[in-house]
């Protein structure tokens, strides 16, 4: 017999308090105070990677789950990883390659085996990968109310790819996925019930692009690192961020190649800071450029440093670490890219740089203090304190499941 619940949170990646990267915390931080509330029943399907089972504490915020174990190693998981990295090519299927096989199935094992055992009132559905799965979502439970939870429009990140590759066949293929994923994201967002967007900006572009699904924005979560006033900061750049991540380790890769070369006449290094960075990295690693990788405390390393940089190449969403580094008073030096979703002002909250040379220029001003930077602090910090209230926009959110429980049952 069924069991009526009124809340099924489908992921495709598990979130945890130490969980690393920007989108698991933010999913983490409302999960969490989503469960917090004793008047709503929820259950949580997610996949996780082998070595974060150990890390998974859903029980002890009273949340009832079930996750896939995707596999990752041995003759089995490297095979599943190969054939998933090549379905990512499948342009010609439903899901235009976009959600790799082995999200697929783990995902749809994890559907079937819960069917009969739970009766959602509305389904989370977090990461485009599985909003693409929403047909077969809708045929198990269709009449539930789905959100769709978008860390970021996909379709975006895939232009820019394209727009940063250099061959030809990669820019035909990126254009094609970009063109295909915009169509199907705008489609199955059109045919979910409401939508929540982790800025305001990939909210106005949907809307833009044909969305006409009731929709919001919250805050995406962010560390709120003590700042301890230095009289004399390092003379440290850093560089933030998920270093698996393609846009992080290629984005450091140019600052590496195209800008540190050109600061050869101050005694200035590069640190770049965060978890599991790519292997390529490590050969432009000499005695100003360090790759430090994961670090304890990344707010003690922001505060020490003369500046950020996040000279991104392509991505999109809004990004964390800019708004940690704004929030703590660190002179931001950054790109439309880096900036997006942030209503922040070149000179006033933060410095943009387009090319090289403006970085260059930038850190220049900086090391010779050029740069009125504790104005410049000052207003960043006062930008993100009014603009990004992560504890006010919890509390909006589970009135918005309120409402629509409310709705269901009225």
């Amino acid at each position: 017999m069924k069991r009526i619940i009124d809340v099924l949170w489908l992921s495709m990646m598990a979130p945890y308090d130490t969980v690393s990267h920007a989108g698991g915390q933010t999913e983490n931080y409302y999960l969490k105070k989503l469960a917090n509330n004793r008047d709503i029943s929820m259950r949580m399907l997610t996949l996780c990677k082998p070595e974060e089972v150990d890390r998974l504490d859903f029980e002890k915020y009273c949340i009832e789950n079930d996750y896939y174990i995707r596999p990752r190693k041995g003759l089995k998981g490297n095979a599943l990883r190969v054939y998933s990295w090549i379905s990512k090519c499948f342009l010609w299927n439903k899901y235009i390659g976009f959600t790799p096989w082995d999200i697929h199935y783990g995902m749809l094992s994890l559907l079937r085996k819960n069917k009969d055992s739970i009766y959602p009132s509305i389904i989370i559905i977090q990461w485009t990968e599985i909003l693409f799965l929403l047909d077969e979502i809708k045929k198990i439970w269709p009449n539930a109310i789905i959100i769709a939870i978008e860390e970021d429009l996909s379709f975006l990140g895939l232009n820019r790819k394209r727009d940063n590759c250099k061959s030809l066949i990669s820019k035909i293929f990126f254009s094609i996925k970009g063109a295909g994923v915009e169509k199907k994201e705008i489609k199955l967002l059109n045919c979910s019930d409401f939508v929540i967007f982790s800025n305001r900006k990939d909210y106005d572009l949907a809307r833009q692009r044909g969305l006409a699904t009731e929709c919001w924005a919250w805050t995406a979560f962010y560390h709120l690192f003590e700042c301890k006033k230095t009289e004399q900061r390092t003379n440290k750049i850093v560089f933030y961020g998920a270093m698996f991540r393609e846009e992080n380790w290629k984005s450091a890769i140019w600052f590496i190649k195209n800008v540190m070369p050109l600061l050869e006449e101050i005694p200035v290094r590069l640190e770049i800071i965060g978890s599991r960075p790519n292997n390529k990295l490590f050969k432009y690693q000499n005695s100003r450029v360090v790759i430090r990788g994961y670090v304890e405390n990344v707010g003690e390393e922001l505060n020490e440093a003369m500046c950020m940089v996040a000279p991104l190449l392509f991505g999109a969403g809004i990004k964390v670490k800019v708004l940690e580094a704004m929030s703590l008073g660190l002179p931001v030096l950054t790109n439309n890219i880096g900036i997006e979703g942030i209503p922040a002002t070149n000179r006033i909250h933060y410095l943009k740089c387009d090319s090289a040379e403006d970085y260059a220029s930038a850190i220049r001003r900086l090391y010779k203090n050029d740069v009125d930077i504790n104005t410049m602090a000052i207003k960043a910090k006062e930008l993100i304190r009014q603009n990004f209230n992560y504890e006010k926009d919890a509390d909006e959110f589970i009135g918005i499941i309120m409402k629509l429980l409310g709705r269901v049952n009225g």
